[in-house]
């Protein structure tokens, strides 16, 4: 008697098919990609494009992976963003919206925030003077008024310097998240070495 007869043996006795034995092995590699994910997301593009391959490689299909590629991806864009602003400084979008004035617009996304009043849609802009959410009503805070800037996961989270006050905007994608808080940070950096 072999021991993989009473493997399976044995699992047939507990109630569990050979069927169920290919499904927690796909279960292991799925976690084993989340982990890596996770772990790698902070990494250089040579990593990230081979956390990209990873789920080829050990058996994982587009849909079991579509959040933690679109992770990838938006990891990806925002070091194609630092080095392009490293080299050409922020990028400038036209707009056509009264609202900015003449306030150079460096990112737009939509998004929608979490208030006391419900979910807001709305167009979120970073501009040299402020940060302003196209919504109902308008929020418009400039930077020297905003202490931090971070995402999460696919939201941009901002910090006033009035205590206890914060906004949430959630993106619709990663890529908006990281781009965005990124683009922000620096505006805010900016700012303050104009003081």
């Amino acid at each position: 008697m072999t021991a993989s007869w009473l493997k399976a043996a044995t699992r047939r006795w507990r109630g569990r098919t050979d069927g169920d034995a290919a499904e927690d092995t796909q279960r292991a590699a799925l976690q084993r990609f989340r982990t890596a994910v996770q772990d790698g997301l902070s990494g250089d593009e040579r990593s990230l494009e081979e956390l990209l391959q990873m789920p080829g490689e050990i058996g994982l299909t587009d849909e079991e992976v579509e959040l933690e590629v679109e992770m990838i991806r938006g990891a990806l864009d925002v070091l194609s963003l630092r080095e392009r602003v490293a080299h050409e400084g922020l990028p400038i979008l036209e707009h056509q919206h009264k609202v900015l004035g003449t306030d150079r617009c460096h990112f737009r996304c939509s998004a929608f925030t979490v208030d006391e009043g419900g979910n807001r849609t709305g167009r979120l802009f970073l501009t040299d003077q402020r940060m302003l959410f196209l919504a109902s009503p308008v929020l418009a805070v400039p930077w020297n008024a905003i202490a931090s800037v971070e995402d999460d996961e696919r939201d941009i989270v901002v910090r006033t310097v009035t205590l206890g006050v914060a906004y949430r905007f959630h993106c619709n994608a990663f890529s908006d998240a990281r781009c965005g808080a990124f683009i922000a940070q620096t505006l805010k950096q900016e700012g303050r070495a104009a003081l």
